[in-house]
């Protein structure tokens, strides 16, 4: 996170506890403007049977434990997007659709969560 890169897009469904043992960093990195994807949707069979209440659940959790860490909330929130996990384009169709989907839909139900316009 020191390398001065603007966007760091990682796998957050399958390592998101792997990330948050740098919270530190995480602190850093934001403050200076950086910006968190967080690939919470996965990209694997695993979509099939998430639910966006399990995304929902998922995410807010990962900004709490970063909030609870000593992060500004608003920090976190502003400088986060939300991207699948991986790449769409080895997966069958419908599983591709429901990704972009629940991207869509996480995003908005995040903004609406954390007052975001």
């Amino acid at each position: 996170m020191e390398t001065g890169v603007d966007i760091i897009n990682f796998d957050a469904f399958g390592y998101m506890d792997s990330m948050l043992m740098y919270r530190n960093e995480v602190r850093s990195f934001l403050e200076r403007g950086g910006i968190i994807a967080w690939g919470i949707v996965p990209t694997t069979d695993s979509i099939k049977d998430i639910t966006i209440g399990d995304l929902m659940d998922k995410m807010t959790s990962a900004v709490d434990r970063l909030v609870d860490s000593g992060i500004d909330q608003k920090l976190i929130i502003t400088n986060s997007l939300i991207t699948p996990s991986c790449g769409t384009g080895t997966m069958p169709l419908e599983d591709a659709k429901k990704a972009m989907t629940l991207t869509h839909e996480l995003t908005v139900k995040l903004k609406d969560k954390y007052s975001i316009t």
